[in-house]
């Protein structure tokens, strides 16, 4: 997304094959009607991988914070739509712990069809660590 060439939270150095890779199918315009991936680009576990470290890094060298690690929240409101959530649904943390939260969730319509499929009703919300399904549901 052009918007987060000069935010601080798009801050992984890459090699120019892995930033090629991360990239791939993310410079057209993705349809958010579409279910995730269906146009090949969003790079799920790339993205949660290297969110994931940035945090991990960032929490090691005692810099994790919005100072260091910003990402606005259009951005934030676009990484969950990518996922399938509302733009204003809530995730805890910092704006780098936002980021890994939301691409380290199941895919919306993913996790709502595998919910119906076992007899539980959908949900909304997104699934944090430390709070399971049932936890939601009642």
């Amino acid at each position: 997304m052009p918007e987060m060439q000069l935010m601080t939270g798009n801050g992984i150095s890459l090699c120019p094959d892995c930033h090629k890779e991360a990239h791939e199918g993310f410079n057209g315009r993705p349809n958010l009607q579409l279910p995730m991936d269906a146009q090949g680009g969003e790079k799920i576990e790339i993205m949660t991988d290297l969110y994931g470290e940035l945090c991990r890094d960032a929490t090691e060298r005692n810099l994790l914070g919005d100072d260091y690690y910003f990402l606005s929240d259009l951005v934030l409101s676009k990484f969950k739509m990518f996922q399938g959530f509302d733009p204003f649904t809530h995730f805890p943390g910092l704006c780098v712990e936002q980021a890994y939260l939301i691409w380290l969730q199941t895919p919306l319509n993913t996790k709502n069809a595998l919910l119906v499929a076992n007899g539980f009703p959908p949900t909304y919300e997104p699934v944090l660590p430390g709070i399971t399904i049932r936890t939601i549901q009642r």
